[in-house]
């Protein structure tokens, strides 16, 4: 009698659990980085955002927060596209770019009111909230540059390759950190411009 070894198969894909690993490193970055401006803010014995500060950009921001939500829907709607009919479809495609124009669009609008701080006099060494203003919203604009330049990348791959849940798992997978620096944003956003 010859025993032969069954191929097993994973109960979460490797790039599953690499991408777990990576959301949670990143979440306890930000929590990080949120409890010290918490902390700070709280035991600062100046008014947040100092009285002479230049007044944040607060409607501007929240349109702009319209906008990467937006963008996580398009990149959803693309990808159930793709997953539901395993195949490439020109609709998809168009989510999946609609995806990146959006999130572009928020780095764009996001550095042009950097721009306008900065020509204000708000500068990161003028006092605490405005490092923490810069570091926090920063940290998360790389971040969400880090997912476009992934998305592109991926996107890339999986439409100029035959159809394979290989690419359209990396696919996923890019989604997947979309999600998170989409779901990060409306926190920093009311911690930083409204709270």
């Amino acid at each position: 009698m010859h025993l032969v070894a069954e191929k097993r198969q994973p109960i979460v894909s490797s790039s599953a659990l690499a991408m777990l690993y990576i959301i949670t490193t990143e979440l306890m970055f930000f929590t990080a980085i949120i409890s010290a401006y918490i902390v700070n803010r709280a035991s600062s014995r100046m008014v947040w955002p100092p009285v002479d500060q230049p007044r944040l950009p607060v409607q501007i921001t929240g349109a702009n927060t319209v906008v990467l939500i937006v963008s996580a829907i398009c990149f959803t709607l693309g990808l159930r596209l793709l997953s539901k009919n395993k195949r490439k479809s020109h609709s998809a495609n168009l989510f999946v770019i609609a995806t990146v124009v959006l999130g572009a669009t928020f780095i764009f609008i996001q550095g042009y009111e950097w721009a306008k701080l900065i020509g204000y006099g708000m500068v990161a060494s003028k006092d605490l909230f405005a490092a923490f203003f810069y570091y926090i919203i920063g940290a998360h604009g790389l971040h969400a540059i880090a997912g476009l330049i992934a998305i592109s990348v991926v996107s890339y791959q999986f439409y100029f390759s035959e159809f394979s849940e290989k690419y359209l798992n990396r696919l996923r997978m890019a989604c997947v950190y979309w999600y998170f620096v989409v779901g990060i944003w409306p926190i920093l956003y009311y911690l930083v411009y409204l709270y």
